[in-house]
This record gives C-alpha cells, sequence and structure tokens, in this order.
C-alpha cells in the first residue's frame, strides 16, 4: 500500500487534541493508502467538527479532499482569522438561538444551559448512537467530552468540552456558539427542557402547597412535565446565578 508524508500545522484551540511535543509549530505526520483530509487530521487526533478552515499548501480544502503525500497542511478552528487566501469554511453559520445535546457526561451543564433558555437535550441514559440520531435529525449541535463521539461521521455539529467544571463549561459554549446577547433566562423547565409559560393561579391551585397558596400571586408551568414554578426562594437564588454567569462570562472573554 502507497504511504505519505505531511507536514502538519496545527492553530489556536485545536492544538489540544495533538500530543504536547506536535503543538505550535510544524510535524511531520506519516500514513498510507488513500485517506480524505478528514480522515488523516482525525487520526491525528482532531474531531472534525473542531475545524473550520483547512489549507493545502496555502490553498482551502474541504474535508472530502484527498491526503496527498508532501503537502504542508494548516488547520484552524473555528473563529481564527485567515488572511492569505479566500478561504472555505467547514462548520455550518451558527443560528440565532442553536439547539444542543449534550453526552452523558454534561447534566450539570445542561441544566445551565437551559437556565439561560437554550434548548438543551439531555438524559443520562443515551447511547452515543442516540446522540448521534437525534443530532441528525434535529439539527442539534452535540456538545461531548467523547473525543471518539464527535468524530461520528454523521455529526456535522459539535464542541470538545474542554473544562471539568459545569461554571467553566457553560463559559466555554458561550464563547465558542456567541451566545453572550442571546440569554433568555427562565424560558425552558430545567429537568425536561420544555418551554415554561405563564398560567393563571386557579388551574395549578390543587397542585400548590398550603403556604405557596397564601403568599404568590404569580405562577408558571412546564408544557411538558407540568412542574409548576412560581418567584420564592430558589427563584431568586437563580436569579443571582444568573446574574453572576452573565458577569464572569462578560469578564472572562
Amino acid at each position: 500500500m502507497k504511504r505519505f508524508k505531511i507536514k502538519l500545522r496545527v492553530y489556536g484551540a485545536l492544538n489540544c487534541f495533538i500530543t504536547p511535543k506536535k503543538r505550535y509549530r510544524p510535524f511531520c505526520y506519516y500514513g498510507k493508502g488513500h485517506p480524505s483530509i478528514k480522515d488523516t487530521l482525525e487520526a491525528v487526533g482532531i474531531p472534525h467538527p473542531e475545524i473550520n478552515v483547512i489549507l493545502a499548501d496555502g490553498r482551502s480544502i474541504d474535508f472530502s479532499s484527498p491526503t496527498v503525500d508532501r503537502t504542508f497542511i494548516e488547520v484552524f478552528p473555528a473563529h481564527a482569522r485567515v488572511t492569505t487566501c479566500r478561504v472555505h469554511l467547514l462548520q455550518p453559520k451558527i443560528l440565532k438561538f442553536p439547539r444542543f445535546i449534550c453526552d452523558v457526561h454534561l447534566g450539570k451543564l445542561s441544566r445551565h444551559l437551559r437556565l439561560f433558555g437554550f434548548d438543551t437535550l439531555y438524559e443520562n441514559c443515551l447511547s452515543d448512537h442516540q446522540i448521534v440520531k437525534q443530532a441528525d435529525e434535529e439539527g442539534r449541535i452535540v456538545l461531548s467530552r467523547d473525543i471518539g463521539l464527535l468524530k461520528h461521521k454523521k455529526i456535522e455539529s459539535g464542541y470538545f468540552i474542554r473544562h471539568i467544571y459545569a461554571e467553566k463549561q457553560f463559559r466555554e459554549v458561550v464563547r465558542r456558539y456567541e451566545l453572550m446577547n442571546r440569554f433568555q433566562p427562565f424560558g425552558r423547565c430545567l429537568d425536561c427542557n420544555d418551554k415554561i409559560v405563564r398560567i393563571a393561579k386557579a388551574k395549578v391551585f390543587h397542585q400548590l402547597p398550603d403556604i405557596v397558596k397564601r403568599v404568590h400571586k404569580h405562577f408558571f408551568q412546564c408544557q411538558g412535565c407540568h412542574h409548576v414554578y412560581w418567584r420564592g426562594t430558589h427563584f431568586d437564588r437563580l436569579n443571582r446565578l444568573v446574574a453572576q454567569y452573565a458577569k464572569n462570562t462578560v469578564s472572562k472573554k
């Protein structure tokens, strides 16, 4: 089988996917056969949803392009500035209100995204196959801590979550998908992700604790699981969290 040798240079955040000795500098990669550049880059360790621009000897190429022997390949993440030529962007344009699906390791992140109004699917029993299927059918962005999952050929949009703490994960996603001006707090149920709407007190009166019946006048209900919300101490705590996260996300861009 024919062998090939290419020189690679990986830019920006994509360096986290390669070994430390190869980061931020050109290095050689050896392979065999006639793989697409997508397959070659994933063999190096970079999942394709993280790649936005590929240059081959200064010329912009797409994922289906063949890997050509003795080519200099440069690989760029989202938001990277490439000014040497007209480039072909490989990632879809970010929607105004993107829809997400989280893998089984990101339950806390899913609740944070829902708290700020973003449509985010999560179940702790979803298999990789189910995640890929739902993402493909519903046009959702896959958020994952599993690099192997993000390499699946049917995933068009995805992001590898670098941090392990939910607050930092949330800030990552906000920056990556430019969500700062799209917050809609308290618009979605933290438990099931469906929309929350205002509802008359009389319609949910039978579901309320006695003290809540006496103290509160305004109520909201999830259209999916029918959970009833009111502006009590839990709401005040979440409101402070929203304000804190909004401030931290801006200051730590």
